[in-house]
């Protein structure tokens, strides 16, 4: 495959491990490696922003007069 790839990401359910050793239930994106880990509501939040975001750019745009 030739010309640009975009940079993508998937999305996993994943426990993330601290030194201390508490277990952090969340979802976790992945390029080629790692990229994020969120806990559930950090997941819902950044759901929601990305929702918004697609709404306003769907949006019809507004002309003042």
């Amino acid at each position: 495959m030739t010309g640009n790839r975009r940079p993508y990401v998937k999305v996993r359910k994943y426990c993330w491990k601290d030194r201390s050793g508490e277990i952090i239930p969340g979802v976790s994106l992945w390029g080629r490696n790692l990229v994020a880990h969120l806990t559930y509501d950090e997941a819902r939040h950044l759901a929601d922003r990305l929702h918004d975001l697609v709404d306003t750019a769907n949006a019809p745009s507004q002309k003042e007069d």
